[in-house]
């Protein structure tokens, strides 16, 4: 048999735990006898929705009254889907968790497939994930697997194993998500060179080793781990496109100028140095104010990316000036921040940097971010200390350098360097946070297109 490349079967994208979780889109074929899980696996769910919601559904806050209006008609398996994908982009997790659910009591499991059936379950975990529900999640995943029953084969149940690793790390767990991981690779034959394991995998791989090893665990367990981890490094090192260790993407583009952290005054692009003279120009007091503004009325969502732990969870919450879930102005930013949109427009404006998002970003006490990497090296951030305790540790490393945040005071770094952030104080540190298009890269096709992901995944520190 000629050897063939193992596609990412991860029913959750992982780069952060990543997760934020996202429905299978990829395509699965593994044999002729085992599960295929295509491209167009919606359909199979549910018909396919009508052209005209589609259209609307780019903007959900436009698409929510239509969903609504849909759902009133008739109350089918396809509207609540509608009406649940709407609520999901709105960040409106447990409100999709009922509908997904009543949409799948509504169908007959007995004229389901296997993949349908996981498909169903998968959507509804990945709505509690959204909604930081993580052992319902899990639980539900279970449900999955007994409604499979006898018709479940080692493919589909791989799939899950690999959901419950997400799920795993999500909840604080690496230790069993790395023994999860490994289980899940094992029944979908990685380990008998059956597939060649993914470079998106290969990530995933490492980046829960890491976690482990972060774990500090006894010298042998540890002194194996960081072989592993070395091993993995190097596959990908030499593969590419990587080239650092400490510098590893999921989206890497090869030949842009890259350093773990800028200085402002030697900064290689005079924009940089200007953006950076706004923000520490800009009213501090104002954008205190207005921070506290916008947490109070309870426009901060919970960050799921899996990667903080603190004193519970719920402690690292933010807000996008620019996300589609709000209420935007005719420049397509957030009607409820006009502090924060004011600057960027002005380092739009009369800079000339492509912003692809903004926002406030605020950690709790004891908060730490465990070690890992940013989605792609084609962007660049700048981070403005707004309300910064003094007294006490709170700081950024990235690469093997730490620096402390300053309220008024910006630090520029490249977050696709592995980076991870301590904050040991007892009061809330909030930034906040300018990532736009790095300057060397020129592909504003590809940068535009990538800023919606790049909202979803909003890894903001």
């Amino acid at each position: 048999m000629s050897e063939r490349i193992f596609p990412p079967i991860l029913l959750f994208s992982v780069s952060a735990c990543f997760p934020v979780i996202l429905a299978v889109t990829y395509v699965y074929f593994l044999s002729s006898s085992e599960l295929e899980v295509s491209s167009s696996v919606s359909a199979q769910l549910t018909p396919p929705p009508s052209s005209d919601f589609l259209e609307l559904a780019k903007d959900p806050l436009v698409a929510l009254p239509l969903s609504e209006k849909r759902l009133a008609q008739k109350r089918s398996p396809q509207t609540l889907e509608e009406y649940a994908e709407v609520l999901s982009a709105l960040k409106r997790h447990s409100e999709a968790v009922s509908l997904r659910t009543e949409a799948l009591s509504l169908r007959s499991a007995k004229t389901m497939s296997v993949t349908d059936l996981v498909m169903a379950y998968s959507h509804i975990a990945q709505e509690l994930q959204g909604a930081r529900r993580y052992d319902e999640a899990l639980g539900t995943i279970t449900l999955a697997r007994k409604a499979a029953g006898a018709f479940i084969t080692p493919s589909v149940d791989a799939v899950l194993i690999f959901i419950e690793s997400a799920l795993l790390d999500c909840k604080g767990d690496a230790m069993l998500a790395l023994i999860a991981f490994e289980a899940a690779e094992g029944k979908a034959g990685i380990t008998a060179n059956r597939y060649r394991r993914s470079d998106e995998d290969t990530l995933r791989y490492l980046d829960l080793v890491k976690k482990v090893i972060d774990l500090h665990p006894p010298p042998g367990p540890a002194k194996a781990l960081r072989a592993r981890a070395r091993e993995l490094t190097h596959s990908l090192i030499a593969k590419g496109p990587w080239d650092s260790p400490w510098q590893l993407p999921r989206e890497y583009v090869p030949g842009l100028r890259s350093a773990p952290w800028y200085d402002v005054a030697t900064s290689p692009w005079p924009s940089t140095r200007q953006a950076v003279s706004i923000l520490e120009a800009a009213p501090l007091g104002q954008l205190q104010e207005e921070y506290r503004s916008l947490a109070a009325k309870g426009h901060l969502l919970d960050e799921t990316e899996c990667i903080h732990t603190g004193e519970g969870y719920g402690t690292w919450r933010w807000f996008a000036t620019n996300g589609y879930w709000t209420v935007r102005d005719e420049s397509g930013c957030a009607v409820v921040s006009p502090v924060a949109c004011g600057i960027v427009r002005q380092i739009e404006r009369d800079v000339g940097l492509r912003v692809r998002r903004a926002g406030y970003s605020a950690i709790d006490k004891k908060a730490y971010l465990r070690p890992h990497h940013g989605w792609t090296n084609t962007q660049l951030k700048f981070h403005l200390g707004v309300i910064v305790p003094s007294g006490c540790m709170s700081n950024l490393t990235v690469g093997n350098e730490t620096r402390h945040w300053e309220e008024g005071k910006v630090l520029f770094f490249d977050d696709s360097f592995q980076h991870s952030v301590r904050h040991a104080c007892d009061q809330v540190r909030v930034i906040f946070q300018v990532v736009f298009t790095h300057p060397d890269f020129k592909d504003h096709k590809v940068a535009d297109s990538t800023k919606r992901e790049a909202l979803q995944r909003h890894a903001t520190h």
